[in-house]
């Protein structure tokens, strides 16, 4: 590199070992965090959808009986929170992570609605989105009745 050192002569200035290391190591550093920073982003726009774990599986949620129609109750199975929900034509289940930032969101029993409690996104009683910010529906989980109890099935 040519620089000027003000008396119109000019100086040379080469890069040490240490200072090339340093900015080798400091451009990788930005590399490393800039794509971290896209990975983040992505995943908040595009979160991953998962239902229950263990494909084939049948989780016992509990008798039929203990959840009257337009009642909900939250369900934790394989480190994964659940909303089983008994409406008019019978059950249904989501994951309770909200798609927008991952919350878990709260039945509001009397409205008949989910809603999170973070950012304020609203979802019916189908997992639909009926007010933003979440851009996805709920991720729904197979719900089968058998025995007079409940099951969620992989």
């Amino acid at each position: 590199m040519v620089m000027d050192d003000g008396s119109g002569q000019k100086a040379s200035k080469t890069i040490g070992r240490r200072e090339a290391l340093a900015n080798i190591s400091l451009l990788g550093a930005l590399v490393v965090l800039g794509a971290g920073v896209v990975n983040a982003f992505v995943r908040f726009i595009y979160p991953p959808r998962r239902g229950v774990q263990g494909a084939g599986d049948e989780i016992e949620v509990g008798p039929v009986a203990n959840l009257a129609i337009g009642k909900g109750t939250k369900f934790f199975a394989d480190g994964v929170t659940y909303w089983v929900l008994h409406v008019d034509d019978g059950f249904k289940s989501f994951n309770a992570k909200c798609t927008h930032a991952g919350c878990i969101v709260e039945w509001i029993e009397g409205s008949r609605y989910f809603k999170c409690p973070c950012h304020g996104a609203q979802f019916d009683a189908n997992g639909n989105v009926i007010s933003g910010p979440a851009p996805s529906p709920l991720v729904a989980a197979a719900t089968i009745v058998k025995g007079g109890k409940i099951y969620l099935k992989g």
